[in-house]
């Protein structure tokens, strides 16, 4: 048998069967892009790509001493040869590819022959590889505390987000697969009341796993959490504003307002009264006080006493407040009503419905901007549940006759 082959018949005869790749994943996403994929634990910035390519069986004569197999990625040699030595012609040959050469995404693979009469052929198919580098790690973000009038939601984000990415949030011993449609990032999701009840009372260990298809897997840094499934009932709100905001926020339209007591029909009253401040004559509409509140569901009324105070009432051109409460909620909106300027104190309010347990903003407004005589006094706050829609709680205050304000709206900022 001669050692060289320059017969062009029997270099046609060449057909190379692709090397084989020891723990390479397969199949992988999408269908028909890639032959396989390389994970991790068989590559890496200390792990060569081990391959082996089987004896040449089909071959029209068998491999001779000075041949040479040398490996292809991306298109280009990579100089990693096995020349064939006395003894080795029929031997599987073991390749391995340094770090360096495959690059985050899709790659190609295969390895050339080429004979002493520098004839070659190429292995085929050519292998598409699929490799992920750097693997995605993972944060999860929530809150302190968890219970069914809380629910917590758990803010998972992904450092190099992929699409067919799993991504496992656990909980004590409570675990969940999250769905989300790729490329969502970061991740929520919200805990139900069956998974609090799952999870459990108590103070639990949090952590969440990202695996990518290629099962290279991360783990974030685990935080705890508090959980509470005791039911937490209504309790109705009330602040006099006598001596203390018990709560409540003064916001941009309080500007010097303050709990101090002022002299109303000869009486001294404690309440949160504001007097025009001097300077512009416009920008006093918005937001006087906020507060936020837990709610469970039912039917709720939010009322305020308002009262235009009389001083200097003989001053024409004096424009009056334009008070009303509202709330967070687009749906439930508050009714302005002008405040005449005569001392009375005058009932405000807004009914509401709340179908889930959550936090809600409450405010009380102001929509006059003009500094003109718009002074005003707040007191005797209350937020009550008047329905669990199994019967009455409390009953519901009646709001006073005043005149709806139907003009023009400034645009209030809120908090």
């Amino acid at each position: 048998m001669d050692s060289v082959r320059n017969s062009s018949q029997a270099d046609a005869a060449l057909e190379l069967l692709p090397m084989y790749i020891p723990g390479w994943k397969t199949p992988v996403l999408p269908t028909g892009a890639y032959h396989g994929g390389i994970p991790l634990t068989i590559h890496s910035p200390s792990i060569s790509l081990y391959m082996v390519i089987d004896p040449v069986t089909i071959l029209s004569e068998p491999m001779d001493i000075g041949d040479s197999v040398e490996l292809w990625v991306n298109g280009k040699p990579t100089s990693v040869i096995k020349v064939i030595k006395a003894g080795e012609e029929n031997d599987r040959i073991d390749m391995e590819l340094p770090w360096g050469w495959l690059v985050n995404g899709g790659n190609t693979l295969f390895y050339r022959v080429t004979r002493v009469s520098q004839n070659h052929e190429d292995s085929t198919p050519i292998l598409d590889l699929l490799f992920h580098y750097p693997p995605s790690g993972i944060t999860v973000s929530h809150p302190a505390s968890v219970s069914p009038a809380q629910p917590g939601t758990f803010t998972l984000t992904r450092s190099y987000p992929r699409e067919f990415d799993e991504v496992t949030l656990t909980v004590g011993t409570w675990s969940k697969t999250i769905p989300y449609v790729h490329p969502a990032n970061p991740i929520t999701y919200t805990l139900s009341a069956a998974d609090l009840q799952q999870i459990g009372d108590g103070t639990h260990p949090v952590s969440a796993r990202i695996v990518d298809q290629l099962r290279n897997s991360n783990i974030s840094t685990t935080s705890s959490i508090i959980i509470g499934t005791a039911p937490v009932e209504w309790e109705d709100h009330y602040t006099s504003l006598a001596d203390s905001y018990n709560g409540w926020i003064p916001y941009l339209a309080a500007r010097s307002g303050s709990i101090r007591p002022h002299v109303m029909n000869h009486q001294s009253v404690n309440a949160f009264f504001n007097f025009t401040d001097q300077g512009a004559p416009y920008g006093f509409a918005g937001v006087i006080l906020y507060q936020d509140f837990l709610f469970i569901p039912g039917q709720y009324q939010f009322t305020f006493e308002g009262t235009h105070v009389a001083d200097s009432s003989h001053i024409p051109g004096l424009v009056n407040p334009i008070l009303y409460p509202d709330t967070g909620m687009p749906q439930w909106r508050g009714v302005p009503r002008h405040v005449p300027k005569d001392g009375v104190w005058y009932l405000f309010s807004i009914e509401f419905t709340i179908t889930e347990r959550g936090m809600v903003r409450m405010y009380i407004n102001n929509d006059q901007d003009s500094g003109n005589g718009n002074d005003f006094g707040i007191r005797n706050i209350r937020i009550v549940r008047l329905n669990s829609g199994a019967g009455s709680m409390s009953a519901p205050a009646e709001e006073s006759d005043l005149p709806v304000y139907t003009g023009p709206r400034p645009e209030i900022k809120y908090p």
